[in-house]
């Protein structure tokens, strides 16, 4: 079975960080959590609408040190995508492949889909892995 398959129609709460439900920093913290035994910070009860703060609070407690950037053509399982409107962060998933990514949305449960898909192209995602990735083959 494929590690995907139990993320797959989650449905979507707002600042959900378990099975029950989750928003996009929740679906990306779970599956980090149960598939590469990564703990990253919850964010308290901020919502993961609003990523800006999200990405906000990662500069303010120093935690951005464990995101090194990832070249499109270098992606791999478990590497994230913040997606952005200009220069904000506005969303994040999770790469199922180096094609393929899982992510949620507010008015939908979390899917599988493709980089190519037009609701992942448009938002100029940029990619990045957790240090402790570096050695760990997806």
């Amino acid at each position: 079975m494929n590690w995907t398959a139990k993320y797959v129609g989650l449905p979507f709460i707002d600042c959900g960080r378990d099975f029950r439900g989750v928003d996009c920093w929740g679906l990306v913290r779970l599956i980090l959590q149960q598939e590469c035994g990564i703990d990253v910070p919850i964010y308290g009860d901020t919502s993961a609408l609003d990523l800006a703060k999200v990405a906000g609070l990662m500069k303010t407690e120093s935690i951005v040190e464990p995101w090194l950037p990832v070249a499109r053509s270098d992606l791999r399982a478990f590497d994230l995508a913040v997606m952005y409107r200009r220069h904000d962060p506005i969303h994040i998933g999770i790469m199922a492949s180096p094609t393929e990514i899982v992510h949620i949305e507010e008015k939908i449960a979390a899917v599988v889909i493709p980089l190519t898909h037009p609701t992942i192209r448009f938002r100029n995602p940029r990619f990045i892995r957790h240090r402790q990735l570096l050695d760990h083959a997806a």
